[in-house]
């Protein structure tokens, strides 16, 4: 891939200082589970894994109902897909399509150093 080497670890510095918040602040003054999870999607999509909506949850500490909303949004939106796992029908995957991942690069990019 001609991707970027520093985006992979950018993204990451920027969820882990995200998460890193609510040990010093309450996390409901920050509210942005949709940007959350598309870092985590990001960085999981070019880490070569996969991320199960439960899962997601765990990773940005947040509750399912406010995942499930803004994952729908997102969905809509059309930053990430659902996939069905192929033999746990309790598992759904979350994929970011190249609109997604297109923007995440974007955004990445345009940081400064």
């Amino acid at each position: 891939s001609s991707e970027d080497p520093d985006l992979l670890p950018r993204a990451k510095k920027i969820l882990s200082g995200r998460l890193l918040r609510s040990r010093h602040f309450n996390p409901a003054i920050f509210g942005e589970p949709a940007w959350e999870i598309l870092l985590v999607l990001y960085i999981t999509d070019l880490s070569g894994g996969r991320q199960s909506l439960g899962k997601l949850g765990d990773w940005i500490k947040a509750p399912p109902t406010s995942v499930s909303r803004w994952v729908s949004y997102l969905e809509k939106e059309k930053f990430l897909e659902r996939q069905p796992h192929p033999t746990d029908k309790r598992t759904t995957f979350l994929r970011l399509l190249p609109k997604g991942r297109e923007a995440m690069t974007a955004y990445l990019s345009a940081l400064p150093r």
